[in-house]
């Protein structure tokens, strides 16, 4: 059984309804820290959220489009407001390249990652 050494910590988790999100955000609760989900999907968003606080922490979930900046905007006040303060940021929400990933240039994802609002939230936290 892992530590509790992120008691006290609240973490918020994007995309984390499901893979590596969820698995993330689990392993965070299992570590004491009290966890956000935020994903698109309402019914992943619950479920993670019921698996995290099942390890004994508070987790809350907001379901949004984190492509859309309002959204970004109101998935962090509200899991601000269920949690408090983030001192753990996941940005595991992942953006589009219409590529090939090895025919990817470096050019498209310094183009794309900074207009994606997820990254919006690093500032917020």
């Amino acid at each position: 059984m892992a530590d509790k050494r992120l008691a006290g910590r609240v973490a918020l988790v994007t995309g984390g309804g499901d893979g590596i999100g969820r698995a993330t955000a689990v392993r965070l609760a299992e570590d004491g820290a009290a966890v956000g989900i935020a994903t698109i999907e309402p019914q992943q968003a619950k479920d993670a959220a019921a698996e995290c606080g099942s390890k004994g922490v508070r987790a809350a979930y907001s379901v949004a489009d984190l492509g859309v900046l309002d959204d970004v905007r109101r998935a962090h006040a509200e899991l601000v407001e269920a949690l408090g303060p983030v001192d753990i940021l996941v940005n595991n929400v992942g953006i589009a390249i219409e590529a090939p990933f090895l025919e990817s240039t470096d050019e498209e994802w310094r183009a794309e990652a900074p207009r994606h609002p997820v990254f919006k939230l690093s500032p917020l936290t």
